[in-house]
């Protein structure tokens, strides 16, 4: 039996050298025509095998093919992919040529396709994974910032965690923010990148004074990004369906190095955070009204002047005599200076055939608000391997803690900034106890808290974990066959305690609130692909695939009214507990899809491309929930068609496509439900079971069984030129959208029983330009001085909304905010517009009574801003001199309007320093003389008179200012120094003599330098209080921006 066991050993040996001595090991290098460096990070394939490797950090490749004739396909994105016969050859140096046209450069498309860039026919932009790390922000797509034409990202604020509003090409959709925002796809599996609030009270927590809610995305590490492809138009996205109506964001991670070798990359930074802008006060008046002292527990700054009267001083709201003086950074003084360290290890190896890497990363972060903070632990497992049958797999997981710690924001009295940007100038706030010696609060306002009172009684916490992760098995039947089968998953819990101390002016007795939050998303896909050329002339790329995604999440919200025990922050410890009327409500969304793509090339300048998507989803009623969208895509490439060629034109192409693209309901809307009841507003509320008593309602939205998916069409037209060489490239993009059949509410009368239903009704469109031109402004021996330019121009049109609808409001307070207008772009401001002469158009003046020299109030509110700016536009400018960089980028917007709070309330104060200039001194407002009850005054000759009267400062500020009205809307165009980084890489030479791969040392910045006119340097022009679309613009005392100062470290090894 031994024997019989040794000889089958034996053959198995004979066996595996007969099948070794059929292979053959090439090695090599892998560099750039430019400068010779080695480029780490091409792939390095066998033609029509799965079998391939990357380079290593020095561009080194060794891999083992099959004996005779073999072809090895060299690939990088941002060059141009190379082919070259092995022939028996056992060294292959070769160089790759940046491909500074872009035509031949190979991209990462929908589905995770590759594709050379000259056979699409429609708008897609690259960015690689260098422009996203170590740039002074922990947040992946706050670093994408600039960096993509018609991609605009919006960071809501300046406190750990928040969230950012992301949308390509305007709004689609009115059904809700969350239904605006791209897909995100990590390594071929969607991700969660939603904001769900705490606040039961309204339908935007932050304006209403709840905790700031990040999007999810705060969850990625950017140091584990390899590039970004950003998906722009309905063509570009077609293939992912409903749920990339709104276009695409594809991450692809790194991956291992393989080649037979281990590596490893340390990266470690530190960053310095500080406020970017706060209001520019005045300090010549401190607290009261009319030049006095009328009060201690006012927000005014209308009272005396400093120095005034010698030793002055002031009784404050506890009955003491303090200083009357000025303190200048009181405001100021109560921010802290933010503190991050990330530090991040990867490491990597593998052979010819298998390739892993590991990463593992911390984030600790300190904010500007005190005791802020936000932890992040990333692991990250990632691996391929394929066999010399033609399998091959590949797999990878995350897993991400995430813990944020934050306070109340918003227009709540309990909000940090709802009292601290309107502080008296003569309110020494830090030099002052916040808590009296019976535990209340020391403040002189009686209706908000004090602010640091409020950062350290009033805390949020947030506590994720999350677990991304996918798994592909593919087969290569033939050189032009090969199938995949892709499972991916997204699986997230986030645990919230929202807390209002004991004593909070919101709630008196304090209010802890649990809301546990949980998400799964599985994806499965499988693909048919195919890539065969028929002769010389014809080529054909196609796909079919097939698609299953199931999404589930659900929330137990308890809220406990009543602290036993002030400093336990337990809902047991609360004399009444509530149960939220979103608990236990279990949203439940498959979707089902079926797809196909075919591109066929003529000549390798010529390539048509159609595809079509069947999708089914469960969230429609049964009749409408299978829909079909096709697309239709040319590329032209006309430079090679007709053989032109010169020193200024070095290529060109043209594309032009046609697409559609739907958008399904939310579960629940087809049909109506019973909710557990909830009454009250912003300030307090009441829930059900309330105490022993339990109780349903009917919902007061009725639903409806024939609802229909929204539907997107859109036209793209677009040229690629290559000038001077290559040396320049520019794409330029027109499209034009129809976004129809949206889902929206509307009111119905209470007769009916409910008070609201909803339908498909209006249509937004989306017409703009886009602009992309980069290459190399100057190359003399070893400096090179790279630049890029982003363009971009939306014009949004809320075309038509239902019958006998003219306007519906999209956020704010009742009345007031934003608003989707027929015949208006869309999220325009609403507001009280002052009265004027019909005839002039000039401000009412009331000429007698008590408000004598004030001005007349409207009758309506109106139209009195646009969110929506006129064009966005980026410069980013990169020089290199041997080892050293240097990178800056300036981020511009022209136009779009803020509706801000902040400004309205600080000037009706008489905190802002424009309040103080010719305070002693009468003021008369601009207009025309007009009746209390608004007939124009007009003198002998039948002309309106104008206004001579004279009022105090304070009664002209006030006039303008105060709430929400047309003078609260200022125009935020801005010129931003987005980013500067200067670096330094040692020479390799020395890096050897240290047994390392690599060593680069940099320092970056962000945001710290800012030009915003029109908001008199009040406030920062990119702020709001909520993530999302429909709130763009709306500035609610929210929290200030940060500039960041920044170190980095990198170590290869």
């Amino acid at each position: 039996m031994r024997k019989f066991l040794l000889l089958k050993i034996l053959c198995l040996v004979i066996a595996w050298g007969q099948v070794r001595a059929q292979e053959q090991a090439v090695t090599g290098k892998v560099t750039a025509v430019e400068d010779g460096a080695g480029l780490p990070g091409v792939n390095v394939v066998v033609k029509g095998t799965a079998m391939g490797t990357v380079t290593d950090v020095e561009g080194n490749f060794r891999i083992t093919v099959p004996s005779g004739s073999s072809t090895l396909v060299f690939s990088f994105i941002g060059y141009v992919t190379k082919e070259i016969a092995v022939d028996g050859k056992s060294i292959i140096d070769v160089e790759l040529g940046q491909d500074v046209q872009q035509l031949n450069e190979v991209v990462v498309t929908a589905i995770g396709l590759e594709r050379e860039k000259k056979a699409l026919g429609y708008s897609l932009q690259h960015v690689n994974g260098e422009q996203v790390s170590q740039k002074a922000t922990n947040n992946v797509f706050e670093s994408l910032q600039g960096k993509v034409a018609g991609l605009s990202i919006n960071q809501n604020s300046g406190a750990p965690g928040a969230g950012s509003t992301i949308l390509i090409r305007g709004v689609t959709s009115l059904s809700g923010s969350n239904r605006n925002g791209p897909l995100i796809i990590v390594d071929g599996t969607p991700i969660d990148n939603s904001v769900f609030g705490t606040d039961a009270a309204a339908g935007s927590a932050e304006v209403f004074g709840s905790a700031a809610m990040g999007n999810r995305g705060v969850d990625l590490n950017p140091e584990d990004v390899a590039s970004v492809s950003v998906l722009k138009g309905p063509r570009a996205a077609a293939l992912y369906g409903i749920r990339a109506a709104n276009g695409a964001i594809v991450i692809t991670t790194k991956r291992g190095a393989g080649a037979n070798k281990f590596s490893g990359v340390v990266t470690s930074s530190y960053t310095l955070s500080k406020v970017n802008i706060l209001p520019q006060y005045q300090n010549e008046y401190g607290q009261g009204l009319s030049f006095r002292h009328h009060s201690a527990v006012s927000s005014n700054s209308w009272g005396r002047r400093f120095g005034a009267i010698a030793n002055d001083s002031i009784v404050d709201h506890n009955g003491k005599k303090v200083p009357y003086q000025a303190y200048p950074n009181n405001v100021k003084d109560f921010f802290d200076l933010g503190h991050l360290f990330t530090n991040n290890i990867q490491l990597s190896g593998g052979s010819t055939t298998t390739k892993f890497i590991l990463s593992l990363g911390r984030t600790d972060q300190t904010g500007i608000i005190p005791g802020s903070e936000m932890e992040r632990t990333n692991i990250r497992l990632a691996g391929n391997t394929a066999f010399e049958n033609g399998v091959s797999l590949d797999g990878s997981f995350n897993y991400i803690n995430t813990n944020i710690v934050g306070s109340p924001q918003g227009n709540s009295g309990s909000s940090v900034f709802f009292t601290l940007p309107v502080i008296p100038r003569s309110y020494n706030l830090l030099g002052r106890p916040t808590t009296k010696p019976d535990g209340t609060q020391d403040f002189y306002s009686t209706s908000s808290d004090n602010p640091i009172w409020s950062a350290t009684h009033n805390p949020y916490t947030s506590k994720t974990n999350r677990f991304i992760g996918s798994a592909s098995l593919s087969y290569q039947f033939t050189e032009w066959l090969s199938a995949t089968y892709k499972a991916g998953f997204d699986i997230y819990n986030e645990s919230r305690k929202e807390v209002y101390g004991v004593n909070s002016r919101r709630f008196l007795t304090g209010q802890v609130t649990d809301d546990i939050f949980n998400y799964r998303s599985i994806e499965s896909n499988f693909l048919i692909n195919i890539d065969k050329e028929f002769g010389e002339s014809i080529s054909l790329k196609a796909t079919l695939g097939h698609n299953l995604n199931d999404a589930r999440r659900d929330r137990s919200i308890v809220r406990g009214s009543g602290l036993l025990t002030p400093t336990i922050y337990n809902v047991l410890n609360t004399q009444t507990v509530t149960v939220d009327p979103r608990n236990g409500v279990d949203f439940h969304r498959r979707l089902i899809g079926v797809f196909g793509e075919a591109t066929v090339g003529y000549n390798d300048y010529l390539f048509l491309s159609v595809s079509g998507r069947n999708d089914w989803s469960s969230t429609l009623p049964v009749d409408n929930r299978s829909f079909f969208y096709p697309s239709a895509a040319l590329s032209f490439l006309f430079t090679d068609a007709f053989n032109i060629s010169s020193n200024i034109l070095s290529a060109g192409k043209l594309r032009v496509n046609w697409a559609q693209v739907g958008n399904d309901a939310d579960p629940f809307l087809t049909r109506t439900v019973y909710v557990i009841p909830n009454y009250g507003n912003n300030v307090a509320n009441v829930n059900f079971p309330f105490g022993s008593t339990g109780g349903f309602t009917q919902s007061g939205v009725l639903g409806n069984n024939k609802l229909k998916p929204e539907r997107t069409t859109g036209y793209e037209y677009g040229a690629e030129l290559g000038l001077f060489k290559s040396r320049f490239t520019v794409d330029f993009t027109y499209y034009d959208q129809r976004s129809e059949d949206q889902i929206i509410t509307l009111q119905v009368p209470s007769s009916t029983g409910f008070n609201s239903y909803v339908t498909n009704a209006g249509l937004i469109t989306n017409k703009g330009i886009e602009v992309l031109v980069s290459g190399n402004v100057l190359k003399a021996g070893d400096f090179k001085w790279d630049a890029t330019i982003n363009f971009s121009r939306n014009r949004s049109m809320v075309v038509k909304l239902a019958e006998g609808l003219t306007q519906t409001q999209l956020a704010g307070f009742t009345g007031t905010g934003s608003f989707a207008v027929e015949g208006q772009p869309f999220g325009v401001f609403i507001a009280p517009k002052f009265a004027r002469d019909p005839q002039t158009g000039e401000l009412l003046v009331i000429n007698s009574g008590v408000n004598r020299g004030t001005l007349l109030p409207g009758e309506t509110d109106e139209v009195v801003g646009n969110p929506n700016p006129d064009w966005n536009g980026s410069l980013i400018n990169t020089l290199s001199y041997k080892g050293f960089r240097f990178g800056f980028q300036f981020d511009m917007q022209k136009g779009g309007d803020i509706i801000s709070n902040t400004i309205g309330f600080a000037t009706q104060l008489g905190s802002i320093k424009e309040t103080a200039v010719d305070r002693d001194k009468p003021h008369i407002i601009k207009g025309v003389q007009a009746t209390p009850t608004g007939a124009v005054v007009l003198d002998d000759q039948g002309n309106s008179i104008p206004n001579n009267i004279q009022v105090t400062a304070e009664t002209y500020w006030r006039a303008f200012s105060g709430g929400f009205n047309e003078f609260s809307v200022f125009d935020a165009s801005y010129i931003r120094l987005r980013e500067i980084t200067l670096g330094y890489s040692l020479p390799a030479n020395l890096v050897k003599s240290l047994k390392l791969q690599g060593v680069d040392l940099s320092v970056s910045a962000r945001n710290i330098w800012t030009y915003a006119p029109n908001l008199g340097h009040h406030i920062d022009p990119e702020v709001s209080n909520a993530p999302g679309a429909l709130t763009r613009g709306l500035e609610f005392n929210s929290t200030p921006g940060v500039a960041n100062y920044g170190v980095n470290l990198k170590v290869s090894f």
